[in-house]
């Protein structure tokens, strides 16, 4: 059987490696929207994880006609009533780095000694219908999927999340965003202390993506 094509709608290169990684046993070829330069960025108005991924998803299907599935993702601390959540990308400004993100949760979290923090990730995945009578991609549609009949597209959707421990500073090189903040017990380090397969075999990323990946078939 031939390899099926999903176009990841993210120029973020530490995702795309992420997801490049996690996907490569499961007969799925990866593009994203650095081969695609006539997709703009979607605007990203919903206020869920699961509402911004469908709809960086169905925007780049829209300019493509192809099937392309997006992330949302991001941090929620519990004291914070689960902010950044999903402003985390853009916790500090529109054009944040991830050491302004960080540097702003930890000072909004000086003196807290509640830490209990989580990663979630949503991903949507969506089909233009005439990808949907291909034998490869109309053998994995179950009642997990979704039609959208306004967009001519089948959907399919799920959301991970892993909990852990906001630390009082940064530890470890590896990774990105919020990750050399996030303590998680079960391995005794940060996500940005571990290498990438150690952490795509844990993380909300991982467990969502496999998920993807086990709906495809």
């Amino acid at each position: 059987m031939s390899a099926r094509e999903l176009v990841v709608a993210t120029r973020n290169e530490h995702k795309v490696s992420e997801i490049r990684d996690i996907l490569q046993d499961y007969s799925i070829s990866v593009s994203h929207l650095g081969d695609y330069s006539r997709v703009p960025p979607a605007l990203e108005t919903g206020r869920t994880f699961p509402a911004n991924a469908l709809e960086k998803a169905l925007h780049a299907c829209r300019y493509l006609q192809r099937p392309c599935c997006a992330d949302d993702s991001g941090i929620g601390v519990s004291v914070l009533r689960g902010a950044p959540g999903v402003r985390s990308a853009r916790y500090a400004g529109e054009d944040a780095t991830d050491e302004d993100n960080n540097a702003l949760l930890l000072k909004r979290m000086q003196g807290v000694d509640r830490r209990t923090a989580y990663f979630s990730c949503a991903i949507a995945l969506v089909v233009p219908e005439i990808h949907m009578e291909m034998e490869r991609w109309s053998r994995c549609r179950s009642r997990e999927w979704f039609h959208l009949e306004s967009e001519g597209v089948w959907g399919w959707m799920a959301e991970a999340s892993v909990y852990g421990t906001l630390l009082n500073a940064p530890v470890g090189s590896g990774g990105f965003g919020y990750d050399p903040l996030f303590y998680y017990e079960p391995t005794g380090c940060t996500f940005a202390q571990m290498t990438m397969q150690q952490k795509n075999a844990v993380s909300h990323r991982g467990r969502a993506l496999r998920m993807l990946a086990r709906a495809l078939g």
